[in-house]
C-alpha cells in the first residue's frame, strides 16, 4: 500500500522504504504492472529512474487489501490485550530502527 500513500514515488526510493534491493522491486513492480495495478513512467529529471503509480485497477482493489490486512492482525493478535498490543508496536518499531541503523552502518 505504499503507492497509496505515496503516489509517483521513485522506484529507487520504493526499495529503500522496504528495505529490499533493486532488483526485488524491479520484479515486483512488473508483476504488479503486466495484472494491470500499477504503471511507471521515466522520472523527467533522471531518465533512468521511474515513478510509479496505482491504476484505476489498483486504487479498486485498494480498500480490498487494507480490509484484508485488517482481519489479519485482529486474527493474529486476538490473544493479546491492548496493552500489549501497544507494547508489542512500540518494541517493534525499535527493533525495525535499529535494523534501519545496522543495514546503514553495514552499508557504509
Amino acid at each position: 500500500m505504499c503507492l497509496l500513500h505515496h503516489p509517483n514515488i521513485i522506484q529507487e526510493s520504493m526499495a529503500r522504504y522496504f528495505h529490499l534491493d533493486k532488483g526485488t522491486i524491479a520484479r515486483t513492480v512488473k508483476k504488479m504492472e503486466d495484472a494491470g495495478y500499477v504503471s511507471k513512467n521515466v522520472d523527467p529529471d533522471n531518465r533512468r529512474a521511474f515513478r510509479l503509480f496505482l491504476t484505476e485497477k489498483g486504487y479498486q482493489v485498494a480498500p480490498e487489501i487494507i480490509a484484508i490486512d485488517r482481519e489479519w492482525e485482529k486474527l493474529v493478535t486476538n490473544s493479546i490485550s491492548d496493552k500489549e498490543q501497544q507494547d508489542m508496536l512500540f518494541l517493534l518499531r525499535k527493533v525495525a530502527e535499529s535494523s534501519i541503523l545496522a543495514i546503514k552502518d553495514v552499508e557504509g
